[in-house]
C-alpha cells in the first residue's frame, strides 16, 4: 500500500509549486475549480478517470477543514441522532505535459451519541446480514482515505488512466457489548478515451473493489447477558448471548467488478451528449466465529444497471443548459446457510457448526429514474454567475423474504429537489450564496411485513417508516473567497457555513417513532486554495 500512498502524497502536494494558469482560466477561478470543471469537460461526471485529462483547471492545491454536526430525531433507527466530525482534506491538481495528475489525502474524527442496531462499517446500504446490538452506545469513529489517479494523453486522440482509491473506517465504543469494527475498501479503476472523430469520443473503465470487515465485542460486565442479533432482513434474525460467547466476532469479505462504456457526441461549441452505461456485480459473504468456530452469517450480491445521459447546450452568448437523466435497476439476493451446532469429543470436545442447507432468504430488486434540469448564466471561460437546478425523480423497491412462506415489502418514492446559487464579487473578494428546498412522498400504496413480532415496534416497523416517509427539507450556504499572498503566490481562503434541515410530515403510519421530529445538518470550515 506504500506505492500509492506515496503517489497520492506527491499528486496532492507538489501542485502548490510552479502554479500557473490552466488554459483560458485564470489563478482567480480555482476556487471554482469544481464548478468549471463540470461546465467544461464532458466527461466530467462518468466513471472514466480518463476525464481527469480534459479539465480545463489542471493546477491547484487546496487544503480544507470542515466541522459537521448531525441534531435531531429524523433518521434512520440504525444511525446516531447526534453526531460530530471534524476532518481535515488535501487535494490536488498538477498537469505536466501530457500527463495529468489528481490526489488527495482525508482524515476524519468523529463521535456518535445514542446509537444502536449496526455495527458494521462501509457495508453495501442494502445487505440485510447485518451484526447489531440493541444497547445505545456512543460511538468513536475515525476514517483515513486517499485517492491517486493519472491521465496519459498518448496520442492527440487517446488517452490512458489509472485510479486508486483507498478507504478505511475504524468504530469503537465504550458501553458493553463494546463492539469494535475495522473495514476497508481498496479500489483500482482503470479507464481509456478515444477520439474517432470531429464529433464523436468513446470510452471504457473497468473498476475492481476489494472490501474487508472484521468485528469484535467485548464484554465487562458478565452479569448482563447481552444479545447480538444477526439480521436476515425484514426483521428477521438469528440471536446470539454473550453468555455463550462473550467475544462475539464476524468477518466480512467483499468484491466489486464493474464496466461501464461511454458516448460523447459533440457538434461545435453549442451542442454536446455524453452517454454512460455502468453494469457491476458486487458478493459479501459474512463469516463469524473467527479461529475457534465458523458460522456462516449470510452471502449477498448484487447486480446493478445505471444509465447516465447528459446533454448540453447553450443559447444566446451566457446562457448553458444541461439536462441531465439518470436511471439504475439493481436486483440482490440473500443466502442463509442452516447450521447446527456439534462437539467434537474426538478433539478436546471442541465446537464446530454443520451446514445443513443453503437456502435463499432474500430477493429484492430497486429501481430509480432522475432528471435534473441546470441552468448557468455564465460569460466567457468565468464560474457562472448563477445557477439553478431543478431536480426530480421516482424510486421503487420491493422485497421477497422467504422463510415458512413468503414475505413481501413494496413501496415507491417520489423525489423533488430546487437550488438557486448567486455568485457576485465584493471589493476583492467573491461571495456565493445558496438557497434550496427538497421535498420527498410516497407515491401509491405501500406493502409492510415483518417475519417476526419481537423487533417490530423497536426496529422494523421504524425501519419502513423511515423509508417511505414523506418529508420537506430546506438547504442553505454561504461562502466567501478572499485572497492572500503566501510566499508570492497568488492564494485564497475561503469561509463557509452551510445546513440542511429536514422535517418530517408523515402521517405515522406504520410507526409514531417519527412523531415531530427533524433533522439538521450544519457544516462549517475553512480551505486554503492555490
Amino acid at each position: 500500500m506504500r506505492k500509492p500512498v506515496c503517489f497520492a502524497l506527491f499528486c496532492a502536494m507538489t501542485c502548490a509549486a510552479h502554479a500557473q494558469p490552466s488554459g483560458g482560466t485564470s489563478l482567480a477561478d480555482r476556487p471554482d475549480a469544481k464548478e468549471i470543471n463540470f461546465l467544461d469537460n464532458p466527461f466530467a461526471g462518468t466513471s472514466n478517470p480518463a476525464a481527469l485529462s480534459f479539465n480545463t483547471i489542471h493546477t491547484l492545491t487546496r487544503a480544507t477543514v470542515n466541522t459537521q454536526f448531525l441534531r435531531g430525531g429524523f433518521h434512520a433507527i440504525d444511525e446516531s441522532r447526534r453526531d460530530n466530525a471534524l476532518s481535515v482534506d488535501i487535494f490536488g491538481l498538477k498537469r505536466i505535459g501530457r500527463l495529468s495528475l489528481s490526489g488527495n489525502i482525508a482524515y476524519l474524527n468523529a463521535k456518535g451519541y445514542d446509537h444502536r442496531w449496526n455495527n458494521t462499517a462501509l457495508l453495501s446500504d442494502r445487505n440485510p446480514f447485518v451484526l447489531a446490538d440493541s444497547v445505545a452506545s456512543d460511538v468513536n469513529r475515525e476514517q483515513f482515505g486517499m485517492h491517486a489517479a493519472a491521465a496519459l494523453r498518448l496520442s492527440e486522440k487517446l488517452v490512458a488512466a489509472l485510479k486508486f482509491r483507498f478507504t478505511t473506517v475504524a468504530l469503537s465504543d465504550q458501553t458493553d457489548p463494546r463492539p469494535k469494527t475495522n473495514a476497508m475498501h481498496f479500489e483500482v479503476v482503470p479507464g481509456v478515451i478515444r477520439q474517432l472523430n470531429g464529433h464523436n469520443r468513446i470510452g471504457v473503465a473497468g473498476h475492481i473493489d476489494v472490501y474487508r470487515s472484521d468485528i469484535s465485542h467485548t464484554v465487562m460486565n458478565n452479569l448482563v447477558n447481552n444479545v447480538y442479533f444477526l439480521m436476515r432482513g425484514m426483521g428477521d434474525y438469528v440471536q446470539f448471548t454473550s453468555g455463550g460467547n462473550a467475544n462475539y466476532t464476524r468477518n466480512y469479505c467483499g468484491t466489486r467488478l464493474a464496466g461501464s462504456l461511454q458516448w460523447h457526441y459533440i457538434k461545435g461549441d453549442a451542442f454536446g451528449n455524453m452517454l454512460e452505461v455502468r453494469m457491476a456485480e458486487n458478493r459479501e459473504m459474512a463469516e463469524d466465529g473467527g479461529a475457534s468456530y465458523t458460522y456462516k452469517g449470510g452471502d449477498y450480491d448484487v447486480a446493478q444497471l445505471d444509465f447516465y445521459d447528459r446533454l448540453t447546450f447553450r443559447t444566446g452568448t451566457s446562457l448553458w443548459h444541461q439536462f441531465i437523466l439518470r436511471a439504475a435497476l439493481a436486483a440482490d439476493n440473500g443466502f442463509w446457510y442452516d447450521q447446527v451446532k456439534r462437539v467434537d469429543t474426538e478433539h478436546a470436545n471442541r465446537t464446530y457448526y454443520e451446514v445443513l442447507n443453503k437456502s435463499k432468504v432474500h430477493r429484492s430488486v430497486y429501481t430509480q429514474a432522475g432528471l435534473e434540469y441546470r441552468l448557468d448564466e455564465r460569460k466567457g471561460t468565468d464560474c457562472s454567475a448563477w445557477t439553478a437546478i431543478f431536480k426530480s425523480g421516482v424510486s421503487t423497491q420491493e422485497t421477497t423474504h422467504y422463510e415458512a412462506e413468503s414475505y413481501k415489502q413494496k413501496y415507491s418514492m417520489l423525489h423533488a429537489e430546487a437550488d438557486f446559487t448567486k455568485r457576485w464579487k465584493w471589493n476583492n473578494s467573491r461571495i456565493a450564496a445558496t438557497l434550496g428546498v427538497c421535498y420527498a412522498a410516497r407515491l401509491g400504496n405501500s406493502t409492510y411485513n415483518s417475519v417476526r413480532d419481537k423487533l417490530v415496534d423497536s426496529y422494523s416497523k421504524p425501519m419502513f417508516e423511515y423509508a417511505t416517509a414523506s418529508q420537506t427539507g430546506i438547504k442553505a450556504r454561504l461562502s466567501m473567497d478572499i485572497p492572500v499572498s503566501m510566499y508570492g503566490t497568488p492564494t485564497w481562503v475561503t469561509l463557509y457555513a452551510q445546513t440542511l434541515n429536514t422535517f418530517y410530515t408523515g402521517n405515522n403510519r406504520y410507526s409514531a417513532w417519527y412523531k415531530n421530529t427533524s433533522r439538521s445538518v450544519i457544516d462549517a470550515g475553512v480551505s486554503l486554495t492555490l
